[in-house]
């Protein structure tokens, strides 16, 4: 491709049924027209894959040029059961036909498949040797089947090193050997980890030196938790299978899915995911790996960022429940257990496998591509989704890991079965959402593009976005102006039988996230489109200073848009200190019978006084345990060390009185459920440590 000055962006399908979106449309600005390329897939729409429907365009470069990925000519994607997409869509073999397909469990809504649909596969030689249950060392053979010249690889790997089978039999789902047995594979997934996974690792990437393009890229794509860990209920769910085919265990009770648990289990990913990043690192710094591009794909946080976790406080076990529609993951029905059971990987299996038959997985729905679904996906108005991610070694074969009960018995796990833990539809959406941004934003900056801001709102004369005013210093939380627009045009009465009329409506008056939202009608225009008016609306909140480094938290400042006889404007109303991050402090002391607490806030709780803040008190500490609440928003940002509110509230002694300091706010479970921090309070502000988190007793105070 040539090496002009392009505008990167990254558009992306997404997968399933209702991940609709992803967070960018890929735009550029030519000198004739101002294209967006289209929420299908390339070879769905016109030859270009691009359209001028979106109302979303990119920012404006000296040079035009389309970006695209046309670029990938040879790509392959390699891996275990996270590339495969084990249970995701439906399978693309069985046992009579492509069976291939059918031992590794290849699914069609893989996040690489979605990748690859959209890439336009007549177009593409595409190499998927993924294989559900595959370790590093069988990775690393997928690696050398590859046939060269590759310009793009995608994988996965270290899941199944740390002994991932083994974690759900014995910790989870056949959990009647004790904490000690499950203990046993935990300290063989950390040792796994900490020798052979690193090893491995390098071995497969040096490999792969020998099978890519010129400036060939590899990405790396991570892992993400499984589990909420903010509360208790999920140890009372029942996700032990009953075992009858072992007498000892027939009456037996299975372990409890704890917190402590979990944690643990949640930092596993973890320290598999800095693994990963520190082997990219190392690449990317290290001369002698020049001939491989390498990055990491970081979509971590994004499940519990949109909800879509295990042991969501939202639900009862219940799968699939209507109160959790944001599960990123395939889980059992903890309430009422399934009654049969399959395998995670079939390439050992022989004849007389537990599965007979074919499985008969649910109808595939049909993609959400329309700009509704673009606009209501969670990837769209995230903030700063996108995470940007090379010693010839003497090679020799890698080492095989070695887990817990790898030489015993136990019953195989159809698909049915051991889909559970890994994304569904909606998580592979995710992360081929994240994987096309991440690559596209890698490879401009490999080769030193500009241009690189994703997606910013197209500054024509008649839009103005207020984040570009210098003295715009109002700002919302990005949640609170989406919600606040969608329910301005959906409940919108305009005056009857009257034309060039304005409505207005001003939401979370007194808070510091009040703002107006208006829309006027101008040259004798009457009627207004409650479409046109949602569609305006969120392109002003989410096209209008996204992905800025200096707004991690995304803040809103809204705009207006002129357009045709309509003007659309959204307009904070109240100047805030800029916070690049929410911040507290706490304070808890002892007064007679209570405890007594007072807290201070920035950047969270500033639209609901305190509701949410208080429920998660509540939810932690028992229901009727909060009293004497007071909570009130200052008159104006600076007052009383910047901080925008404060609240004072007692427990009582028999709330749990100490355990309640330490699991509610020392670890921050409250502060974080209701979307802040706190650190310790002392008596002179410029004592404060912002992380040292928790809050302040009176035994502590200095």
């Amino acid at each position: 491709m040539p090496s002009s000055n392009w505008f990167v962006a990254a558009l992306l399908l997404l997968g399933g049924t209702a991940l609709a979106a992803p967070p960018y449309a890929a735009t550029v600005r030519t000198p004739q027209l101002d294209l967006a390329v289209d929420l299908r897939s390339p070879h769905e729409s016109n030859s270009s894959g691009i359209s001028d429907a979106s109302p979303l365009i990119g920012r404006q470069v000296s040079t035009v040029a389309r970006f695209d990925f046309r670029w990938v000519k040879r790509w392959a994607a390699i891996g275990d059961s996270y590339t495969a997409g084990i249970g995701a869509g439906k399978p693309l073999g069985t046992r009579s036909k492509n069976r291939d397909d059918w031992e590794c469990s290849r699914w069609s809504h893989g996040w690489p498949r979605l990748i690859n649909a959209w890439l336009s596969p007549s177009r593409r030689d595409f190499q998927y040797p993924a294989c559900s249950g595959d370790r590093s060392v069988d990775i690393y053979e997928q690696a050398r089947s590859l046939q060269g010249d590759l310009d793009l690889v995608v994988m996965t790997g270290g899941g199944n090193d740390l002994c991932l089978n083994a974690l759900i039999k014995k910790c989870v789902l056949l959990a009647y050997d004790g904490e000690t047995a499950c203990n046993e594979v935990l300290m063989a997934a950390e040792n796994n980890m900490n020798t052979i996974v690193r090893q491995n690792l390098n071995y497969i990437l040096e490999e792969l030196m020998y099978k890519m393009a010129d400036q060939g890229i590899v990405m790396i794509m991570g892992y993400a938790p499984f589990f909420n860990t903010e509360r208790e209920d999920c140890a009372d769910q029942n996700w032990a299978v009953p075992a009858y085919w072992k007498w000892r265990y027939a009456f037996g009770m299975g372990l409890t899915l704890t917190k402590a648990r979990r944690v643990r289990f949640n930092k596993l990913v973890a320290d598999l995911n800095k693994v990963l990043k520190d082997i990219v690192e190392q690449y990317q710094v290290d001369p002698r790996h020049d001939a491989i591009n390498i990055g990491f794909i970081d979509w971590s946080e994004w499940p519990a960022t949109v909800g879509g976790q295990m042991c969501d406080p939202r639900s009862d076990g219940k799968y699939p429940d209507p109160k959790h529609p944001e599960l990123l993951f395939f889980k059992p029905n903890t309430e009422k257990l399934p009654s049969s059971r399959d395998q995670l990987t079939r390439r050992e299996e022989n004849s007389t496998s537990a599965q007979n038959g074919e499985l008969n997985p649910p109808e595939e729905e049909p993609l959400d591509l329309s700009m509704e679904a673009f606009y209501e996906s969670p990837l769209y108005k995230s903030p700063n989704p996108a995470a940007v991610a090379r010693s010839k070694l003497d090679r020799r074969a890698p080492t095989t890991p070695v887990c817990p009960g790898d030489n015993s018995w136990l019953p195989e796990i159809p698909d049915s079965y051991a889909k559970w833990f890994h994304p569904n539809e909606k998580g592979h959406g995710a992360m081929a959402a994240f994987a096309v941004n991440t690559i596209a934003y890698f490879r401009g900056k490999m080769l030193n593009l500009p241009g690189m801001d994703i997606c910013q709102l197209k500054q024509r004369p008649e839009t103005t976005c207020y984040a570009s005013d210098p003295k715009k210093k109002a700002y919302v939380t990005w949640q609170v102006m989406d919600r606040g627009v969608k329910d301005f045009c959906e409940w919108l009465s305009p005056p009857a039988n009257t034309i060039n009329w304005k409505e207005a409506q001003v939401y979370n008056e007194g808070t510091p996230d009040e703002f107006e939202v208006s829309l006027t009608l101008r040259n004798g225009a009457g009627s207004y489109s409650r479409s046109r008016c949602r569609e305006s609306m969120l392109e002003l909140v989410h096209g209008c200073n996204p992905n800025n480094p200096d707004n991690p938290q995304n803040w809103k400042h809204g705009g207006k848009w002129i357009r045709g006889n309509e003007i659309y404007e959204i307009k904070p109303t109240r100047e805030r200190i800029w916070q690049k991050k929410p911040d507290g402090s706490c304070r808890a002391h002892n007064k007679g019978g209570y405890r007594a607490y007072k807290i201070h806030g920035r950047g969270w709780a500033s639209d609901d006084w305190g509701k949410l803040l208080k429920k998660k008190i509540q939810e932690c500490a028992g229901d009727w345990s909060v009293n004497s609440w007071k909570f009130e928003y200052y008159d104006k940002d600076g007052d009383n060390w910047e901080w925008e509110w404060w609240s004072t509230f007692t427990l009582a002694r028999g709330t749990a009185w100490h355990s309640n300091l330490e699991e509610c706010w020392n670890n921050l479970a409250v502060p974080k459920a209701a979307g802040g921090y706190v650190h310790k309070m002392k008596r002179r502000v410029q004592d404060e440590d912002v992380n040292d988190q928790g809050c302040t007793t009176s035994t502590d105070t200095p």
